[in-house]
């Protein structure tokens, strides 16, 4: 049992005892005298009727929707990191928000030092209850009620850059993404007589790369209901695209072998710039926690034509430099984060863009990725990745670790080895528990290593 439940089981039985003493002394008292024998009644219903209009007052309130408000301040990322780098303020990021939680840290009911840890950083996971914070010491995910998103709304102070719109979707097709059929890429396409935001594409430029979009299931009444979920923009994954990706690099790499002289060429229709009529997400069904992506499954696999509300592309993003060192350390389904970053350094590898989209990459830039599985049959986009490194660009490096095959361990040494001097972007995106090893890592590194100080460079995601 958790302190909290303790707390509140044993607030009810004071509650209880009270109430019952009070009744019971006053009804000793009056059977005595034999004056007013249900006066005792007095006592609980004073204590019931105000307890059962309060909670019925509260179970209307947390049927609402209660939604944020929509500032008119437009703030660019960096604005925000230039105000973040400062440390005297404590701005989070809650999808295209900007919050200021400054003074109220010492009144997060979880605690100042959550929102001191995540300080620069987007806080949606946090908030819609997909992840925890505290691994270590058994945290829970906390879905954030009405009065956390009131709370919010007296925090934000503006906008990420422009909003978005929000339209409804159906499930138009999947397709598997891991051998173990527990990873799935999802087709979505606006329901019948609606059309999608302009805002939504099947291809951003690299600096839209690491957003994500928002979900929630919507009853055909119009009622949201069940868990919101933000998955991070995958588009590579995308059944179509991901084939095309990985033909074209396999041909290159045959090409550069003298295995064949004919070069597949990608079909440059999916990667416009332009508004698109459906778009993907590729998601994990975590059928024990029966949340948001276990009722995708379910929903595709008995084609019951539910609607899906999706809004974005939210939250900032992976903030890609021209050149320098960029790395990576993903972990599971965290490495989705980085599959359209590394499609893009494909292209370019390929010489599969135009000069604009090429002009983003400078001549010294580097992307090297690590990531992690637990072994083949649960990795997911490694196939297009292993096809890339085999191209032997020096603008791309692939280190892949299987839990499985007991690989060595992401710690202080491993780290201390693998960091290069100087470092443009390092992200980190894996469960809470590598999440935390890696801050505890980068602690004691910094001394070495001064850039691992500055939030501008370092992101947990």
């Amino acid at each position: 049992m958790r302190l909290r439940d303790l707390h509140k089981y044993l607030s009810y039985l004071i509650i209880f005892v009270a109430v019952y003493g009070t009744a019971s002394g006053i009804n000793s008292y009056n059977t005595t005298r034999m004056q007013y024998p249900y006066l005792w009644i007095i006592s609980p219903v004073t204590f019931i009727v105000p307890w059962a209009v309060m909670e019925i007052c509260h179970q209307i309130f947390m049927r609402k929707h209660i939604q944020f408000v929509r500032p008119l301040t437009t703030i660019t990322e960096e604005e925000f990191y230039a105000i973040t780098r400062r440390g005297k303020r404590h701005l989070l990021l809650l999808d295209d928000l900007v919050l200021d939680a400054t003074d109220y840290a010492p009144y997060h009911p979880g605690g100042k030092f959550i929102i001191e840890r995540t300080r620069g950083t987007d806080i949606s996971k946090f908030f819609y209850g997909g992840y925890n914070l505290e691994p270590a010491n058994n945290g829970q995910n906390y879905n954030h009620t009405n009065y956390g998103r009131i709370a919010c709304n007296s925090l934000i102070i503006g906008k990420l850059n422009r909003g978005a719109n929000i339209c409804m979707v159906n499930i138009a097709g999947e397709s598997l993404a891991s051998q173990d059929q527990l990873i799935k890429t999802f087709k979505f396409a606006a329901v019948p007589g609606k059309g999608l935001s302009d805002q939504i594409q099947r291809h951003f430029p690299i600096s839209g790369t690491g957003k994500h979009y928002l979900m929630q299931e919507v009853t055909a009444e119009g009622k949201y209901v069940g868990n919101i979920r933000h998955y991070t923009v995958s588009n590579c994954m995308a059944e179509d695209q991901y084939t095309d990706m990985c033909r074209a690099l396999e041909s290159h790499v045959a090409h550069a072998q003298g295995k064949q002289e004919k070069i597949i060429r990608l079909d440059q229709s999916l990667y416009a710039l332009r508004p698109s009529t459906n778009f993907s997400l590729t998601l994990k069904a975590y059928w024990d926690a029966k949340g948001f992506s276990a009722r995708m499954f379910q929903s595709s696999t008995a084609r019951d034509g539910s609607q899906w509300m999706v809004k974005g592309p939210l939250g900032k993003s992976l903030g890609v430099k021209r050149n320098g060192q960029h790395l990576a350390f993903a972990a599971g389904t965290g490495a989705i984060t980085f599959m359209d970053l590394s499609a893009y350094v494909a292209r370019f590898v390929m010489g599969e863009m135009d000069e604009k989209e090429a002009s983003q990459i400078g001549d010294d830039f580097k992307f090297t990725y690590y990531v992690t599985y637990f072994n083949e049959e649960q990795s997911c986009g490694l196939r297009m990745l292993r096809l890339l490194k085999e191209l032997n660009s020096k603008h791309f490096d692939l280190v892949v670790r299987l839990s499985s095959q007991r690989s060595p361990r992401w710690d202080q040494k491993y780290l201390a080895n693998c960091l290069p001097a100087t470092c443009e972007k390092l992200w980190i995106c894996g469960t809470p528990v590598m999440n935390d090893v890696f801050e505890n890592a980068f602690h004691h590194l910094a001394p070495k290593f001064p850039y691992l100080k500055d939030l501008e460079v370092v992101q947990v995601l």
